[in-house]
């Protein structure tokens, strides 16, 4: 097997074969490529037993890449090969001993539907009143108590017993009975239950540990702890294992990823080597120079500077908007430019942090006739919570069938067996089903009452609104949707509900001189019909892919567009709130964008008022910490220097100095020239929260415009 093909530091990685060696393989390097070539030195050149080998991946795909590579290599050699994900290794291993556990080996494994099944059944004989959202909630907490090895007793000893419904820990205790009772395992036992038998079973253990002579683990970064404490247990006899990753990659931190289980990797294997893979194969210099300079702010990691063989390339080109309209249409316009240079949609991608950042750049393709998909998620206006606003919206304007049957299914106890009940009498009176409902409210449910008579109040109502944002905010406010949202921590259906009122308001702004009221949301809605109807007539399967980040791991396209990178989106407010780990995170999360890119790099913030952070966007400190000479600078103000602007400026002050000491505390009345008296709720670093008659709202702290009136000590 020839490895002169491999560049230095790949070939010193492929041919350390004995004790710990951590790969630290920066983005585009050939991680891949080291660890199969590495398993293929151990079988055809030092002759060790392919049935003495183990590597753990995290996905399937993965997993069956990499032995088709092996095959490659040295044929039926590697047929004996432990190559799985976490899961399918465990599933192996549970197959063969799971019988001290007191399963039968023929136990079934049950997926999360079967889950939620259960769930609904144990639910429903508790006679406990939960919605599917709830449901959903159980069963990811149900997961987290699992992978955080926390039984019933446990969860009752910690701090989760005061956080989460005491209905909630009941479900987790008789769960946990009924899985073994009925000769089941679920996703979370498949690790939990092997790490049982590891630490409870020597002789278990002590059996596959003399199986595997080698454990290599891909993509390492994305390791938590109950995984390291599996492969842990494997190697602690021979040490003979190899870890490849990148821990500025590491971007699952909500998945319980650690980060410092690399980066702490001599710690646990004293001995161990390190190989630094920095030499990329897929990006341009002038891309990594920009990956370079924007990883370095982070302290937690491994230093390392990525460079190419590759050309330059062009500069990355920077977007200046005064809204976030003008951001996507610029995106539009430069898509449409490297397609005249016979650059398929194929091979552009465009990222965003959050799923609601989709609308207005749906929008500017569409209107520039640029076909496109979304991965991991529907198009923004197909998205459960806009479609349910939408109706509520459209039974008020045109009381059309389908919008009205849409809004009884959000009153609970409500199905469809009523609903069609109406629909029939309806149709029998020769009346639209809003008609019926309207003229009969007296023979309906009492929850129905409620909703028609909600209707018809804020249908009088609607006459006496010019703005159609301000009309649905109230309406949707006084209605409790929002607030249900919010109840049940449906943070990113709430995110992109406000999103939909940034949509209105630009509308109400472009159309402030010929329509309001009722005439407003008529055309509104028309024209968001539209947008609908136009993305699904796209036929042509030539397309610009969007995603969020998170999404995009892997994966690389030859232009990549990056939006949003706006202060409270991108990092996002938790992160900035949470301190300096959550920012490395995201910080993180940019770099794994940036790092996609092969040919051409764009990146792009906006100015303007958002409802979703109930702020004005500044720029991200990211864009900040980039090297101007690495940019290319496009604005609709023309700047020559973007850096220049006011608000950069203000910006870098506040976010990457120390924070002083807030001027204001909790209580504290405020004066505002624009939203008049409120009162301080919260101190967030250098911002304050005030609750205005208009509602709460996130403000600069030093702001000239905010005014003590009144302090209540």
């Amino acid at each position: 097997m020839n490895i002169n093909h491999l560049n230095e530091e790949q070939k010193l990685a492929v041919l350390s074969s004995e004790g710990a060696n951590r790969i630290i393989a920066g983005a585009g390097s050939g991680k891949t490529r080291v660890i199969f070539y590495k398993i293929a030195h151990l079988i055809h050149n030092l002759a060790i037993s392919s049935n003495q080998i183990l590597a753990v991946t995290f996905t399937n795909k993965a997993a069956n890449e990499m032995k088709s590579r092996l095959n490659e290599l040295v044929g039926d050699q590697s047929k004996y090969t432990w190559v799985h994900t976490y899961h399918a290794f465990c599933v192996r291993v549970l197959r063969n001993d799971i019988v001290v556990l007191g399963y039968t080996k023929d136990f079934i494994i049950i997926d999360t539907v079967d889950k939620i099944n259960i769930l609904k059944d144990i639910i429903k004989n508790k006679q406990y009143n939960f919605d599917s959202n709830e449901i959903k909630k159980v069963s990811s907490m149900i997961s987290y108590w699992k992978n955080h090895q926390l039984s019933y007793r446990d969860v009752i000893n910690s701090d989760f017993y005061h956080e989460h419904k005491q209905q909630w820990l009941e479900i987790y205790k008789i769960y946990l009975q009924y899985l073994p009772k009925n000769n089941m395992v679920d996703f979370d036992d498949l690790l939990t239950l092997t790490l049982e038998l590891f630490s409870h079973h020597t002789e278990v253990l002590q059996k596959w540990q003399k199986r595997f002579s080698y454990v290599l683990v891909d993509e390492f970064q994305d390791t938590n702890e109950l995984q390291f404490e599996l492969i842990n247990y494997l190697v602690k006899i021979h040490q003979n294992i190899t870890v490849v990753g990148d821990p500025d990659q590491t971007i699952y931190s909500f998945w319980g990823a650690k980060a410092r289980l690399i980066l702490d990797f001599d710690n646990y294997f004293p001995n161990g080597k390190t190989f630094i893979l920095n030499q990329n194969y897929r990006s341009t210099q002038n891309i990594l120079d920009v990956a370079n300079i924007l990883i370095s702010y982070n302290h937690s990691r491994i230093a390392k500077d990525l460079f190419t063989m590759n050309d330059r390339g062009s500069k990355t080109k920077l977007y200046h908007g005064n809204t976030s309209i003008h951001e996507t249409n610029w995106v539009a316009k430069e898509i449409k430019k490297l397609v005249e240079k016979k650059i398929l949609l194929n091979n552009i991608l465009i990222l965003y942090h959050a799923n609601y950042l989709s609308r207005d750049l749906e929008e500017a393709l569409i209107n520039n006739y640029i076909n496109y998909r979304i991965y991991g998620g529907f198009n923004f206006f197909e998205r459960k919570e806009i479609k349910d606003v939408l109706a509520y919206l459209k039974t008020l304007v045109y009381g059309d069938q389908l919008s009205t049957v849409r809004v009884l299914n959000l009153i609970k106890g409500v199905g469809m067996t009523t609903i069609n009940n109406l629909i029939e009498q309806s149709q029998n009176n020769h009346q639209s089903l809003l008609e019926y409902l309207m003229l009969n409210v007296a023979s309906l449910k009492p929850s129905i009452i409620e909703l028609v008579t909600y209707l018809k109040v804020w249908k009088e109502k609607l006459k006496s609104y010019e703005k159609m944002t301000l009309f649905s905010q109230d309406f949707l406010n006084n209605d409790n949707y929002l607030q249900q949202l919010a109840d049940g921590f449906e943070e990113e259906r709430l995110e992109n509900v406000k999103e939909l009122f940034n949509h209105m308001e630009n509308y109400d702004l472009q159309n402030a001189d010929s329509l309001q009221g009722m005439e407003l949301l008529q055309h509104y809605l028309q024209e968001v019909s539209l947008y609908v109807e136009q993305d699904k007539n796209s036929a042509n399967q030539d397309k610009v892919s969007l995603m969020t980040i998170h999404n995009a791991k892997g994966l690389e396209y030859d232009f990549v567009f990056i939006i949003g990178l706006n202060e409270g989106i991108f990092p996002n407010t938790l992160s900035i709130e949470e301190g300096i780990s959550a920012i490395e995170e995201e910080r993180r999360v940019l770099y794994v964008a940036i790092t996609r890119a092969r040919k051409g790099l764009f990146l792009s913030y906006s100015e303007g008022f958002s409802y979703v952070t109930n702020n004005y966007r500044l720029p991200s400190r990211f864009v900040i910490e980039i090297n101007p000479s690495l940019l290319e600078l496009k604005s609709d103000k023309q700047l020559e220097d973007t850096k220049r602007s006011l608000s950069w400026t203000i910006l870098k002050n506040i976010s990457l100095t120390p924070a002083k000491k807030s001027q204001w505390k909790t209580g504290d009345i405020i004066q505002h020239s624009t939203f008049g008296k409120g009162i301080v709720t919260n101190i967030l670093n250098s911002n304050v929260e005030v609750a205005f008659n208009s509602g709460i709202k996130v403000l600069r702290s030093n702001h000239p415009l905010l005014k003590k009136v009144l302090s209540e000590d």
